[in-house]
């Protein structure tokens, strides 16, 4: 392990600064795990939705990095989005999401906006998973029907433990109910967080197209770092931040 040379460190001392980290480490540990869908800002995996659900009062705001390989043919280059979500009903879920677009004949960049609604149907009990049908991109006031992200979809989900880690599994089916839909056929994922650091989560999706692995990091309850590859070659990752009010 690495030492500095300077301020005269005892082996006594560098011990007392690993216990140190590894307690502020485990302060870190959540109680209520952050699931976000951050390609779409609303709660999911990576890239699909999954039938979990804030709790009711639940802000979320976020940011995600996108790889061209992943967003629709308008965008032949990388961008970002940023997101709010509210949860404030049990059972129902509202996100405002905003993805830079650059308007061609002038090489300027603008947002094309979306909002997108959740509706919990069955909450998960001991053998019955949670059951979520959800719209993204659901308006658009432009002649042209330009719902670049639009998706209709239903998804289950259930949760298990192998000791003291957690394993959630999902499944769902997204309907083509728009002319260009974003998510369409069947696609679900799981994620898997250890007993031994719940702060972490490693997850690996199928989004009805390709396969995403990815992780995420879990920081005072509040805060989401998470990193994929879309297809398992494009990287993308963003943060969440999560407030109850």
């Amino acid at each position: 392990m690495f030492r500095p040379e300077f301020g005269g460190g005892t082996p006594g001392f560098y011990r007392m600064k690993k216990y140190f980290f590894i307690f502020i480490l485990a302060g870190c540990v959540h109680v209520h795990f952050i699931h976000a869908q951050p390609t779409a800002g609303t709660t999911g995996l990576l890239n699909t939705p999954t039938a979990e659900m804030q709790r009711d009062g639940t802000f979320m705001a976020g940011t995600t990095w996108l790889p061209k390989a992943m967003m629709p043919q308008e965008w032949n280059y990388h961008t970002w989005n940023y997101y709010l979500n509210i949860t404030f009903l049990p059972f129902l879920e509202v996100n405002y999401r905003c993805t830079l677009l650059k308007i061609q004949s002038t090489g300027k960049y603008n947002q094309d906006r979306s909002v997108s609604m959740r509706c919990r149907l069955l909450q998960e009990q001991r053998y019955v998973p949670s059951l979520v049908t959800g719209v993204n991109d659901l308006y658009t006031s432009s002649k042209n029907g330009n719902q670049y992200f639009g998706a209709a979809y239903a998804v289950t989900t259930k949760t298990g433990s192998i000791g003291r880690s957690i394993l959630k599994l999902s499944a769902g089916y997204g309907f083509a109910a728009f002319e260009n839909s974003e998510m369409t056929g069947l696609f679900g994922g799981l994620s898997f967080s250890p007993g031994c650091l719940k702060i972490v989560e490693f997850i690996m999706e199928y989004d009805s197209k390709v396969f995403n692995p990815g992780c995420s990091v879990i920081l005072f309850d509040h805060l989401r770092f998470m990193l994929f590859a879309y297809d398992l070659k494009y990287y993308a990752g963003g943060l969440t931040y999560k407030i109850y009010l």
